[in-house]
This record gives structure tokens, sequence and C-alpha cells, in this order.
């Protein structure tokens, strides 16, 4: 594993090279940096936790989402934007993490005019590999001047949720052979051009395969989860609705569907659990 470029940073210890929206600063992102890949940078907190001292699994996909999007987003041509189409990750070692910071090195695999893929490995401060993940994105024709990167040596704001629930205002509710996890203000969780984070609807996704699993007969985390966006949600509750596919004592799958408020898909998610050691 390449060692950890955290040299030259901000006073909050993070690099800064890099445009950060509002969303990432919400969930603790505090930069990103140049190396031989792309490094991004995220503070731990309570703002990702579930359960005290736990760290969501979920709770990362919005460090990913950006991390792995902004690689091939800083070679798109003027003019363009990029747009994640799908997001997966493979969990190697779950929470909890005793970490200060998640750290993900990046690399872009495959780009041409239409969009590329990119893969990534989520670490510790310690450099051990805990999450892979890898994203497909296309480019479409956008504002060039949407977004900028923060000043160099500007702190970052850190959240001040006490919890994932207490910072997104999710909603667990019964729907007919399954689940829903909604969120009821999603106009507050859009990019720079108004649609819904991706990395907030993979996070709804896998909370709400946590709370299947959490509901069956065997204790199984996440293993796997893969994304793939289909469209824009309308303003409004959306929300990820959860259907068990099956469940034994060592593995488990979800399907999980990503609905705005007109009743339209506009994600679909498969995520997988494992019994653990």
């Amino acid at each position: 594993m390449t060692s950890l470029p955290l040299d030259d940073t901000t006073s909050a210890g993070a690099p800064t090279a890099c445009i950060l929206p509002v969303v990432e600063q919400r969930f603790g992102v505090l930069g990103c940096r140049q190396d031989r890949a792309l490094w991004t940078t995220a503070r731990t907190g309570p703002w990702l936790a579930r359960s005290p001292g736990l760290i969501q699994t979920g709770a990362i996909g919005v460090l990913l989402d950006h991390a792995l999007g902004e690689t091939l987003f800083v070679h798109r041509a003027p003019g363009q934007w990029s747009l994640t189409t799908e997001l997966a990750y493979d969990v190697l070692v779950p929470p909890p993490w005793t970490t200060v910071d998640l750290h993900v090195e990046s690399v872009i695999e495959r780009r041409d005019g239409s969009g590329g893929f990119a893969r990534g490995t989520l670490v510790d401060d310690d450099g051990r590999p805990l999450v892979m993940a890898t994203t497909w994105a296309r480019y479409v024709a956008g504002d060039d001047g949407v977004g900028s990167p923060a000043p160099d040596g500007a702190p970052r704001p850190m959240p001040v949720a006490g919890s994932l629930q207490e910072l997104l205002g999710y909603r667990v509710q019964d729907v007919p052979d399954g689940l829903a996890v909604a969120l009821p203000d999603a106009g507050s969780w859009t990019n720079d051009y108004g649609v819904l984070h991706g990395g907030i609807w993979a996070v709804l996704a896998e909370l709400a395969a946590t709370e299947t699993f959490a509901r069956g007969r065997s204790e199984l985390v996440t293993s796997h989860v893969h994304v793939s966006y289909l469209r824009r949600a309308v303003p409004g509750t959306v929300s990820a609705v959860a259907r068990r596919r099956h469940q034994g004592r060592s593995f488990g799958e979800v399907e999980v569907d990503g609905i705005d408020a007109d009743g339209r898909p506009c994600v679909t998610a498969t995520v997988t659990g494992r019994s653990r050691d």
C-alpha cells in the first residue's frame, strides 16, 4: 500500500486541492490532493454513526462517490461535468474502525470522451485497506464554473450532528414485503446541479439493507454494495425501499429501489451481507 501523502496540509490536517461541495463538507470530507493517485481525506465522528462509537458502513457512500467521481471529474473537457452512473464497493474490514481520518486512494482505469471507470481503496490512518470501490461515470454538458476549490489553509467546518440519523433526518417505515428508509428533505442533499447526491442514495440503500438484515434470524454485516443510477429524483421525500431476497446463517442479499416523490425508480441497489468472526 502506498504511504499516505499527508504532508503540506491545511490547519484541519487535510489536503486542499479539490472542489468540495456542501454535502461533502457535511459528511466530514476535508479535501483531496494529487500524488501518484488522487487522495481524498474525511474526518470520522458521531455524524457517521448509527449507534454510539460504531460507524455505519453506508455512511462512507458520500466519501467514496466524491473521491472516485473527482478522479474522473478533474480530467473532463472544458464545458463538461461528470455524473456517476454506477458505484460499487466491497468491505474488507467491517466497522468498528479505530481511526481519526479515512483516506481514499483513487485512480482512473479507463477514460474517453464519454466518461470513464475509476477504482479506489479506502484506508485508515495506518494505511490498512478497509474497503475497495469502483465507479462508472459519464461526461455531460455543464457549467465549468460550478464549484470551486477551498482556499489553501482554510479550515474545514466539522459536522455537529450527534448521529447519522440526526444528520440526515431519515425515517424507517414498514412497507408491504419490506421496509423503507425515507429522506424527507432530499432538496438539502443535492449537488451543484440540483441532483440528489449519488453518495446520499448509496447511504440510504445500505441503511435500508442493514435494517432488513437486522430483522432476520442471523447477524449479518454489509459486505458488498452496488448502486445503479437511473434518473434524477424530483423534489420532495425520497425513499430507499428494501426487500430481502435471501438471508441464511452466513450470507444474505437485499434488493433496494430508490423512489422519488412521484414514485419513479431513480436508483437500484444490491446489498449483500456476511457473517463475520
